[in-house]
């Protein structure tokens, strides 16, 4: 089947760059009518917050010993959400999940914690047999079309947020899950700020480690200008070597209309090659979104997590 996707990515681009305000209503007014979705606590604090999957329903409102503040950045809020899982599945329930470690989920470009295919993802988590407590939702904004800083700055507060999960959960290591420009924000927590050797796996969903000619698009901001091949961000990251300590797992696909050229989501050969545990695996005719809330898709990496 032959591509047209410019036109797609064209105005995907406008609405998340240009029209943040429309994107947070479309985002609020999808995530209250999916179906069988639950309601996510919202820590809502001048600083990072924190806080694990429930899974009983909690107020809106957290307690002043649900807070943990850990620094802010201008006056966007960055939290981690508590997320509501339904585990009344008796093979969830059963579940195992694949590794001890507690998973922070990372979005991406424009992207925040509050659009609805997160809430798909700690689903399938919660299906794969992870409990309360056990998974964490990074926030870097407070509206779809706002987090377009570069991912450099970001990277601090991933690597805040890890050093958060460590505290509340007493794991001596955390795995990262990251969508898009998220992987790029977790590679440079891990590789450029010594957050190695606090990640046990790394798992990225489409993204431009290898850049993407869609960037142009944004390059306005900081975060698009770094997301094009062969910019200085990207020349500093990929300087031939990965983390030798954690396990690396780079998802792409053919469909991918965010990522031009499709093959950029992969882990560069030479850093791939650095390290005995790190793979590119390939899913096919899956969108760049569907990469986060897709099932076929969160079965080719969920292993990966051991």
């Amino acid at each position: 089947m032959a591509r047209t996707h410019t036109a797609t990515v064209a105005i995907v681009a406008a609405l998340l760059v240009l029209a943040p305000t429309g994107a947070a209503t479309l985002a609020a007014a999808s995530t209250a009518n999916a179906p069988g979705s639950t309601p996510a606590t919202t820590l809502d604090s001048p600083a990072l917050d924190v806080a694990p999957i429930d899974p009983e329903p909690t107020s809106v409102h957290p307690t002043d010993a649900d807070q943990r503040h850990l620094g802010q950045r201008g006056t966007v809020h960055r939290n981690v959400d508590q997320r509501n899982v339904d585990q009344t599945d008796s093979d969830a329930a059963d579940a195992e999940p694949p590794g001890d470690e507690p998973v922070l989920l990372v979005h991406g470009f424009a992207d925040t914690g509050y659009t609805p295919w997160w809430e798909e993802m700690t689903d399938n988590l919660a299906d794969a047999g992870y409990e309360h407590g056990e998974v964490f939702v990074l926030n870097l904004g407070a509206v779809p079309g706002s987090t377009v800083d570069s991912p450099e700055d970001y990277a601090a507060h991933v690597c805040d947020a890890i050093q958060t999960v460590h505290e509340r959960t007493d794991s001596d290591e955390v795995d990262v899950v990251a969508h898009s420009m998220g992987g790029l924000d977790a590679r440079y927590c891990i590789e450029k700020l010594d957050g190695a050797s606090d990640v046990d796996d790394l798992v990225t969903l489409g993204t431009p480690h290898q850049g993407t000619y869609v960037a142009y698009l944004a390059y306005i901001t900081p975060g698009g200008r770094d997301m094009v091949p062969g910019s200085d961000f990207l020349q500093d990251l990929n300087d031939g070597q990965l983390a030798a300590s954690v396990e690396y797992t780079a998802v792409w696909s053919d469909w991918d209309e965010l990522i031009n050229h499709d093959e950029y989501a992969k882990l560069p050969t030479e850093e791939r090659a650095s390290v005995p545990n790190a793979k590119n695996v390939f899913v096919n005719n899956k969108f760049h979104a569907q990469l986060v809330w897709d099932d076929d898709v969160f079965d080719a990496w969920i292993d990966r997590l051991d």
